[in-house]
């Protein structure tokens, strides 16, 4: 899966939450690997959601926790609520 440096190279507003939300890795960028490994998620499941442009609702009460701040609920319901 790719690295970002920066977050809002994201392929879409989900792709983009899910890059602000996880921590840096060692070398200072963002991966949905990383994100897949904290919230134990294949990365297909999470690639899922990028595509749907849809996640669970308690997938993303999940990563908000871990997020430390960089992304609220709110941002999420969009995508949680999304019919």
């Amino acid at each position: 899966m790719p690295t970002y440096a920066n977050p809002e190279d994201g392929q879409n507003g989900l792709h983009v939450l899910l890059l602000r939300a996880v921590p840096e890795n060692e070398h200072g960028n963002k991966t949905l690997m990383e994100l897949s490994r904290i919230i134990r998620v294949s990365k297909w499941g999470i690639r899922k959601w990028i595509n749907g442009e849809k996640i669970p609702p308690e997938r993303a009460m999940q990563i908000v926790a871990i997020s430390e701040g960089r992304v609220t609920q709110a941002e999420f319901d969009p995508y949680v609520y999304k019919t």
